[in-house]
């Protein structure tokens, strides 16, 4: 498989900085390394490895913890309200096994906002998310709207639009063309500490 000069590059970053920290770098990270501005340019980077089929984590990384529980990594965090930043990798969690179908493919996010509640997905929680590049209609979305702000929203398809309509009847529907987002990952499960 062919990969182009900045794809090499972003993955020696990605070598090199975790050989230093121990942790996956954030993307802001990554553009420093880089010597790139734009952390949307790293995330497109990332997008197209994925697309070939590259991993920049390696599944040895995403560990079976004892027991009935998972390691898998905390990418930050993700907004239930209006479309924000996400915050890059953080920590690696421990969760509940049955809600990680698949560890290769399986992250989490912390939750700020509260554009989610009659779902119960509330300030502080933390979803688990599998990476997927599509969903169906009503699936909890990971969803990256106009190339740089992320959001969880249940997704619905009208037409050339997609709808990201929130869980609290305070909140109005995101309406942008399909072409203007990218879904990141359908949520799996919530995990909430008290």
């Amino acid at each position: 498989m062919e990969l182009t000069r900045k794809q090499r590059q972003l993955m020696d970053c990605v070598r090199r900085l975790m050989a230093e920290t121990g942790v996956f770098p954030t993307l802001r990270e990554l553009a420093d390394c880089m010597e790139i501005r734009s952390v949307s340019t790293v995330h497109a980077h990332i997008r197209n490895l994925r697309e070939k089929g590259v991993a920049l984590m390696p599944v040895a990384d995403v560990v079976k913890a004892p027991g009935s529980r998972i390691s898998i990594p905390l990418f930050g965090w993700v907004v239930a309200g209006l479309p924000s930043d996400v915050c890059g990798f953080q920590e690696n969690i421990e969760v509940p096994a049955a809600l990680v179908p698949n560890p290769a493919r399986t992250y989490a996010l912390r939750i700020t906002g509260d554009s989610m509640i009659d779902e119960h997905i509330c300030e502080g929680d933390m979803v688990i998310v599998e990476k997927r590049d599509s969903a169906r209609d009503g699936d909890i979305v990971i969803a990256l709207v106009n190339g740089s702000e992320t959001t969880v929203k249940r997704f619905r398809k009208e037409g050339d639009m997609a709808v990201l309509v929130p869980a609290n009847r305070a909140m109005a529907p995101i309406r942008v063309p399909l072409e203007n987002i990218e879904i990141q990952g359908v949520v799996v499960g919530v995990v909430r500490k008290y």
